[in-house]
């Protein structure tokens, strides 16, 4: 009997770090996703500002040639 709660105890423990290590991972991805998200903003943005500064391009270029 004593061998069965010991060996209880055992896979308790493992389930518990097992837990652990399946939050810590969660956690994980999670903020690579939250990084990937600011990242492809941040493409976005440069994409917009460099279509502007094309635009603006072009209109100087009409203006003065």
């Amino acid at each position: 009997m004593a061998s069965l709660m010991d060996e209880a105890e055992s896979l308790e423990k493992k389930l518990l770090s097992s837990r652990r290590d399946t939050q810590i991972f969660v956690d994980e991805v999670v903020s690579l996703k939250e990084e990937y998200g600011k990242w492809a903003r941040e493409i976005q943005e440069s994409d917009e500002k460099q279509g502007e500064c094309l635009l603006k391009w072009e209109q100087l270029r009409r203006i003065f040639c």
